[in-house]
This record gives C-alpha cells, sequence and structure tokens, in this order.
C-alpha cells in the first residue's frame, strides 16, 4: 500500500506554506499550497478524484507505489501573509522552470477573508508583463462575449477546435497509468500521438498536430509564439 509521508505536527492556529514532492524525487517541487492543517489537506489532495494536472500527479504517484511528501517552506503566518508567499513562490518556481502542477497562480483565499491590498498588489505584480498574442486575444474575446456555437456538420467541429480546455487541464491529453497521452481528432477519427511522462509534453504534442492541421483556427494549450511548443 502506497505510504504518505507528512510534515510534523505545528500550531494548527497559525497558516503555513508548503510544498509536494514524490518520495522517489524529494527534490523536484510539484505543489505549492498553504493550510493550518496538514494532516487534512494531505488527506484530500490523496482522495482528490478530479482531472486536474495536481490529482492525475498525485494518483499516478500513489498508484506507483511512491508516496507524498509535504514540506513546510514558511510557517506561522497569518492568512494574508500565508496567500501572499503563496503567489510569490509559485511565480518565483515557475519563472526558473519548476515543474509544478498548480493549476492557479496561487493566493484564491478562502470564503470570508478578502484579500489585502499586499496581496492585490502582489497578483498585480506578478501578472505584470503577460502578453497574449492578437490571435488570443479574440480567440477569447469571443468566447467571452458567448460567441454561439453551430448547430452541426463541419461548424461544430471548428467550435470545439476553437474551445479552451478546462480549468486546469489540457486539450488532447489524457491520464494513463503513471503517463499522459496525446490524442487528437482528424476528419472525424481519433489519432494517437504518443505517452509522455509529463502532462505539458503531452500538450505541446497536440498544439503541434492542431496546428499542422488549422492552423490559427485553433485552441491551442500554449501560444504559438511560445518556443516550447516550436521545439515539441
Amino acid at each position: 500500500m502506497a505510504k504518505v509521508s507528512v510534515i510534523p505536527r505545528i500550531n494548527t492556529s497559525e497558516w503555513i506554506v508548503y510544498t509536494l514532492s514524490d518520495s522517489r524525487s524529494r527534490d523536484e517541487i510539484r505543489y505549492v499550497g498553504i493550510t493550518k492543517n496538514p494532516d487534512a489537506r494531505l488527506s484530500q489532495h490523496k482522495g482528490d478524484k478530479g482531472r486536474s494536472h495536481k490529482a492525475c500527479w498525485v494518483r499516478s504517484v500513489l498508484r506507483d507505489g511512491g508516496s507524498l511528501v509535504m514540506k513546510a517552506i514558511e510557517a506561522g503566518l497569518t492568512w494574508e501573509q500565508a496567500t501572499s508567499r503563496e503567489v510569490a513562490i509559485i511565480a518565483d518556481f515557475r519563472s526558473r522552470g519548476v515543474r509544478l502542477t498548480n493549476s492557479t497562480d496561487g493566493g484564491e483565499g478562502i470564503p470570508g477573508h478578502e484579500a489585502s491590498d499586499e496581496l492585490r498588489e502582489v497578483r498585480a505584480r506578478n501578472a505584470t508583463g503577460r502578453v497574449h498574442s492578437p490571435e488570443t486575444k479574440m480567440k477569447m474575446s469571443a468566447w467571452q462575449v458567448g460567441q454561439k456555437r453551430p448547430e452541426r456538420g463541419p461548424a461544430i467541429a471548428e467550435a470545439k477546435r476553437m474551445s479552451p480546455p478546462a480549468p486546469g487541464t489540457f486539450k488532447g491529453v489524457y491520464p494513463r497509468g503513471s503517463r499522459w497521452t496525446a490524442n487528437i481528432y482528424l476528419n472525424g477519427k481519433q489519432k494517437y500521438l504518443g505517452a509522455f511522462g509529463y502532462p505539458e509534453d503531452a500538450a505541446r504534442a497536440y498544439d503541434a498536430a492542431a496546428f499542422d492541421a488549422w492552423g490559427s483556427k485553433v485552441w491551442l494549450n500554449y501560444p504559438v509564439n511560445d518556443n516550447r511548443l516550436l521545439a515539441a
């Protein structure tokens, strides 16, 4: 049975910022979060049945005989301090190429709490510099205004291609065992693109095939001008 490692008990009236990693590769941090109850939070991670990147990764670790290692990297924080540090740490890790499974940039908070001016400033600072291509902006705008989807035929397929993936997931990527597969539908038939060790790699394989097939008339997981796509 897979084991779960947990950090030592701390004062549960205080918040901590923690990381999750696989016991077989402890130095590779895959998730950053905050909690004031490590035991309960770790149990939530272990029992997550969702399809998010993090949930799929956790299931693959436990299924393959590994264990989750939860490590407190900052402790003794107020809720506002913890959320601010979570946002900053996630941004720092991502800027250094860490393969986090977080679906968001952190700092979402919990019901009953309002973000402080400091936290809002951190969020704004971390969002600075994110530039979408004109094509991406047009797609996002069209989707947000509730563009009607055609009812039949090729128009339906085009509408599906132009739709974004569900939050925390990649288009054309599905978990299979400890790996992720990439698939694409072409001319009404599913085409298998391969199995990959990381969902990001599978997402780029889908993007490359989708861009080859439809050019700009498809919603990609990564922008067309992303060097990671060009290298796929």
